[in-house]
């Protein structure tokens, strides 16, 4: 029987690249998570996961959506089945979604990613929170800074971000339901550091040989940082004629948008510090709980800059 892999994330610890480079283009691997969950089918999985009501109905859809996998072709013939979803991290209880995984797959494995909050809160900035979203249409797609972003998103142990920054929080969620032996965690400082080192680590979690070349040394980076310039043009925009197209009716335009969306992607990457009182903030609400992480599976999280 093949080993069950659930890898919940945290998102900003190259997740994506492990998702695209990794578990989908391993041999030995079946991966049913992402990039491959825009069909119905998975639809339903996540709902199950993470919305369905009914305890019993959600661990049923679970149980029989892995069974599937396994008994394809693809899956008997493969070490390792990997459920990739860095999406389980906005559950409001890490402990429900651990849960039902558990009651539907007992045997799983459970993968984290973490990677020191100081670095994690500014990438996640970078990536996705500089720009509004899911907010009333006059405000959908305009920049906030960092500044006001952190205030709201960090000023209680209870917003979503915070939350998905809180690591022994979702240690203790799978740990405590599938035991500490059965929760693996692996660091992104690692990643960055000798990424050979980190695929020897994940290999020997997977239970599958050496990842395929397409993840070395010199694979791209996914889903880089964005560059100062696109930000600067976005905060221009926002003001500036938002919701209209400035070369739409230009001879050629589709061209012209082509290149200057390359533009806009090159330079120098944008770029950001924390001051002294949103360092003190992360201690304040992730020190303690990295101590008893750190001493929990025995790793090195002060030398690795993470808050303590």
């Amino acid at each position: 029987m093949p080993r069950i892999i659930i890898h919940p994330g945290v998102p900003k610890t190259a997740t994506t690249f492990l998702q695209n480079e990794v578990f989908d283009k391993h041999p030995d691997i079946l991966n049913i998570g992402r990039p491959n969950h825009g069909t119905s089918e998975h639809g339903v999985l996540f709902h199950a996961l993470m919305h369905e009501e009914n305890a019993e109905a959600a661990i049923e859809v679970i149980r029989t959506f892995f069974d599937k996998a396994g008994s394809s072709p693809r899956g008997r013939a493969c070490k390792a089945i990997v459920y990739s979803n860095e999406s389980l991290m906005d559950a409001p209880l890490n402990s429900l979604v651990a849960a039902r995984l558990h009651a539907a797959l007992p045997e799983a494995t459970i993968l984290l990613t973490l990677r020191s909050q100081f670095t994690l809160v500014a990438s996640m900035y970078s990536s996705d929170r500089a720009i509004l979203k899911n907010v009333p249409a006059p405000h959908a797609g305009r920049p906030v800074s960092f500044d006001a972003w952190f205030a709201h998103a960090f000023g209680s142990p209870d917003m979503p971000d915070a939350k998905s920054g809180d690591h022994f929080r979702t240690y203790r969620a799978y740990a405590d339901i599938f035991g500490p032996d059965r929760v693996h965690v692996l660091l992104y400082e690692q990643f960055v550091r000798s990424r050979a080192v980190f695929m020897e680590k994940l290999a020997a979690v997977l239970g599958v040989d050496a990842p395929p070349a397409s993840a070395g040394e010199s694979a791209p980076r996914v889903n880089p940082s964005p560059s100062q310039r696109l930000r600067s043009y976005q905060a221009f925009r926002s003001w500036f004629l938002p919701g209209h197209s400035l070369t739409g009716l230009l001879p050629g335009a589709a061209a012209i948008r082509q290149a200057f969306d390359h533009f806009l992607k090159k330079g120098a990457k944008a770029t950001l510090e924390l001051n002294a009182a949103q360092e003190a903030r992360l201690r304040v609400l992730y020190a303690e709980g990295n101590r008893r992480l750190a001493e929990a599976c025995g790793l090195d999280l002060a030398g690795e800059g993470y808050p303590l």
